[in-house]
């Protein structure tokens, strides 16, 4: 069976230490084979806040997004997927962030705006194929 360090987190409300839980799980309940971290690749990936979004004045297919990452100010981000919607979180690469197969993010403009950084959908970050963005469910309580 493999068992996410995430999700025993989240059902016991308390963070843990990947390899302190292989050995309680060995010494309590059965043996580990191992601990494998995954998505290392995504380590620069954020969660943000779409704060606003509105129509590229340059593109037909192209969104500004006002999004709070967590940094002093919001950053403007050109977003080219059609399912954003303000007040919901989803995946943000940063201007220098490192995505899956190498890609490092530029602060570039495109169709004549400014973009410092992305809102990434699944195919994006490697773990699927869908070009929409991924929301996120994030409460409020933990949400600074």
């Amino acid at each position: 069976m493999i068992v996410s360090r995430r999700w025993l987190e989240s059902l016991l409300g308390r963070p843990l230490e990947g390899r302190d839980v292989a050995d309680r799980l060995a010494r309590q309940v059965a043996p580990v084979d191992g601990v494998v971290p995954i998505h290392q690749d995504l380590r620069d990936v954020l969660v943000a806040r779409v704060l606003e979004v509105r129509q590229h004045p340059n593109a037909d297919r192209l969104s500004l997004c006002v999004v709070d990452a967590g940094g002093a100010a919001p950053l403007e981000v050109v977003c080219g997927a059609p399912n954003v919607q303000a007040g919901k979180a989803y995946p943000f690469a940063p201007v220098g962030a490192r995505l899956p197969g190498g890609l490092v993010l530029e602060r570039r403009k495109i169709r004549g705006i400014e973009s410092n950084g992305m809102l990434c959908s699944a195919k994006e970050l490697g773990l699927g194929v869908d070009h929409a963005c991924c929301a996120i469910r994030v409460s409020p309580a933990r949400w600074r």
